[in-house]
């Protein structure tokens, strides 16, 4: 999940948020719209790709925000990780006494 807010805007910008991997390809785009109001709050929900690898990937979360005054643009690390399968088990007490079932 993400969260995108933005507040006190006082020009239209275009926002472009995005995953970009080391190689620069198949970069993933999360985010990439117009603002032409003063305060937005988003929350986008995007299914996270799977690593290249095998079991781990650090990717870059590239933020970039443009305006006629404004450019800022900002990276950050963010870890990609496979999902290992499981085994839940439950039981109906937490403790058997010798002989319970």
């Amino acid at each position: 999940m993400l969260w995108v807010h933005l507040s006190g805007l006082h020009e239209p910008v275009h926002v472009t948020v995005q995953l970009q991997r080391a190689d620069k390809s198949h970069n993933i785009t999360l985010l990439e719209r117009k603002v032409q109001e003063p305060h937005l709050y988003l929350d986008i929900d995007f299914p996270a790709p799977a690593p290249t690898t095998d079991k781990e990937e650090i990717v870059d979360l590239h933020v970039s925000i443009q305006g006629d005054s404004m450019d800022v643009s900002k990276k950050k690390k963010v870890m990609l990780r496979a999902l290992k399968p499981g085994i839940f088990i439950q039981t109906d007490k937490a403790v058997y006494k010798p002989g319970q079932q």
